[in-house]
Formats: C-alpha cells, sequence, structure tokens
C-alpha cells in the first residue's frame, strides 16, 4: 500500500482556508493509506492516524532558511518512510526539496488551483512529475504534466439537510471578500431582484475582507437592511450546517470553480453563477444558471423566485449529484493515488 509524505500550509480544522484538509486526511486513512505530513501550523483535528512534523515557525530569512532545512532533514531522515509526495498548494514546499525527493526516486504530485501563475510555481513544475488541480480554467499553466481531477467535496458531510423545504429565498455569498468575486455587484443586484421581496428574501455574506472592496461591501451593508455581512465566517466543520440553511447561492468569480459552489451545490444550494468552467461543470440543459451581465443575472434571479418548492427540490438533487458524481474528496484521493504510483 502507497505510503505518502504530504506538504501543506496547516492541518486544523478551524482555519478557514486550509480547514478541509483534516476531512481529506481522514478520508486518507479510510482508504487504508497512511502518510506523514509536514505543515507549517497545526491546530484543532480529530484524531489522524497520520504523523504530523510541524515545521518552525517565524519571520525572515532566518526563519525561511531554518524551515528549508527542516524539510530537507525530514524528508532524509524519512526516506524509507514513503513512496511518493504531495504537495498541497505551495511550490515553495518543492522549491525547497523537490531536489531532495528526485534523489530518492519518490514522486512528486503538486495540486496547484489558482488563476494567478508565478515564476515560483513555473519552477515548481518542472521538479515535480506531476500536476493536478480541479479544472482546466483553475491552472493556467501549459504542461504536460497537468492532469484535472475535480474538487474534494466531501459528500458524506455536506448533504442536504432533512425536512430542507426549498420555499424560501435566503440566499449566500460566501469565501473571503476581494475584488474578484465581485460582492459590491452582488449586493446591487440582489436588491434589483425579486428575491429582495419575497419570503426571506435576505442576503447573507460570509467571509473575511481580503483587499479594498471590502470597504465597499461594509458601505452597502449599512444601507440595505435585508444584506448581512459576517466578517468572522466559521470554522470548517460548522460550514455544512450553514450553508444548508440557504436556498441560494450567487458567485460571480470568473476564474474557475470556487470550492464553496460545489459544496452549496452539495447541501441543495441552487447557484447562480458566471465562470466559463461552468460549461463543463454543467450539463447543457441546466446552464441557464451561468449568467455574466447584469440582465443575465437579474433574469436568473428571477426564474428561480419563480420556481415552486417541489421545482427546486428537483433540481438541487440534480446539482447534489453532479458534484457526488464528478467532485468527491474520494474520487479526487483515488485519483492523487493513481497518478503518484503510475509511471
Amino acid at each position: 500500500m502507497l505510503k505518502l509524505l504530504i506538504c501543506v500550509e496547516a492541518v486544523d480544522i478551524d482555519d478557514t482556508a486550509q480547514g478541509f484538509f483534516v476531512p481529506w486526511l481522514q478520508e486518507l486513512s479510510r482508504q487504508g493509506i497512511h502518510a506523514k505530513i509536514i505543515c507549517l501550523r497545526e491546530g484543532r483535528h480529530e484524531e489522524l492516524l497520520h504523523d504530523v512534523f510541524v515545521l518552525p515557525s517565524g519571520k525572515g530569512m532566518y526563519a525561511k532558511i531554518r524551515r528549508g532545512w527542516e524539510l530537507i532533514r525530514y524528508s532524509w531522515g524519512m526516506r524509507h518512510g514513503y513512496d511518493a509526495v504531495f504537495v498541497r498548494g505551495a511550490p515553495v514546499f518543492v522549491l525547497s526539496a523537490g531536489w531532495v525527493w528526485r534523489l530518492l526516486n519518490k514522486r512528486i504530485v503538486l495540486w496547484y488551483a489558482h488563476y494567478k501563475t508565478s515564476s515560483a510555481l513555473n519552477a515548481a513544475v518542472v521538479l515535480s512529475h506531476v500536476v493536478v488541480t480541479s479544472a482546466k480554467e483553475a491552472c493556467s499553466i501549459e504542461s504536460n504534466k497537468l492532469h484535472v481531477i475535480g474538487q474534494s467535496i466531501d459528500v458524506t458531510r455536506f448533504i442536504i439537510p432533512a425536512g430542507k423545504m426549498f420555499d424560501t429565498n435566503r440566499t449566500i455569498v460566501l469565501g473571503r471578500i476581494s475584488e474578484v468575486k465581485q460582492v459590491p455587484r452582488i449586493i446591487h443586484l440582489f436588491e434589483r431582484s425579486i428575491f429582495s421581496t419575497r419570503k426571506n428574501g435576505e442576503l447573507d455574506i460570509i467571509g473575511k475582507p481580503f483587499d479594498q472592496s471590502a470597504e465597499k461591501v461594509r458601505e452597502l451593508v449599512q444601507l440595505n437592511a435585508n444584506v448581512r455581512w459576517m466578517k468572522e465566517g466559521f470554522s470548517y466543520d460548522r460550514i455544512p450546517e450553514i450553508v444548508g440553511a440557504y436556498d441560494i447561492m450567487i458567485n460571480l468569480y470568473e476564474g474557475s470553480i470556487d470550492k464553496s459552489i460545489l459544496e452549496g451545490m452539495a447541501c441543495g444550494v441552487i447557484p447562480i453563477i458566471s465562470t466559463d468552467a461552468a460549461e463543463g461543470l454543467l450539463p447543457g440543459n441546466l446552464h441557464w444558471l451561468i449568467a455574466r451581465t447584469d440582465e443575465e443575472i437579474l433574469g436568473t434571479m428571477n426564474r428561480v423566485a419563480e420556481m415552486d418548492g417541489e421545482a427546486r427540490r428537483t433540481l438541487a438533487h440534480t446539482l447534489r449529484e453532479i458534484v457526488a458524481s464528478h467532485h468527491s474528496l474520494k474520487s479526487q484521493i483515488h485519483s492523487i493515488v493513481h497518478l503518484a504510483t503510475s509511471g
């Protein structure tokens, strides 16, 4: 059975960006795969059947050099304890120790899913054997090493709540507040739509501020009584409970498929989305959920608002099945294990 060395920023269920990785590691255990984990920070998590090694913290060049040395030392010292390496999202791990893993003949799988690329990423791609990403739009590198393996949604946790009625217009925007998410535009469109006047016509924005666009969001929230902003967000283990209480999610990020969209779909939330990547996610008969201009978005919002509870229920279950079939946590890990052992 494959033994993995995993490098990831944090193993902490309370980390709003990296909290999903604890369930990821638990699924790894369910598939009978043992891992040695190197991370920058370890926080709250349920018991893991894996070894966790935390790199020293600190700022400045000395701290970076020390972390790099400890990564190399651990990788060499434990060389007989793993067969391949999986690096989640941080090319710096590969840049620091990739040459050691190559020297030890360990296959390197690098996960990267971000609209920005860099010289560091390009160098890490050279050292890696395989690069994996969630959707082709999520990673713009040109390389025959790139494999699309979907997202990692734990469909045993993200479920449609029992007894959900599908008869309100509670709407959610989920994720960090940044310019690319176009949250001020969403607020303006929500106020113009039927959603704002129908039953439970509320818009909840859940996510921490990230750039100057947050100031505009703050101003608009103060002006609109049916719009709320929960700036602190929630820990990852509460997200299914929170998201499942909503009927509609609006996400105007154009780069790729936000993980929050798939988590919402798994919970029976109907998404209104703008990204081109949605054309590959949704079958043709559901492409009406993809809207880009203000007029298209308002039209889609009003169409959803006019659907009765039973029609929404049917649509919600169809959307959940798409996630379960193509973006499950179990299938993603299976793909990574296959790529780490082939070639």
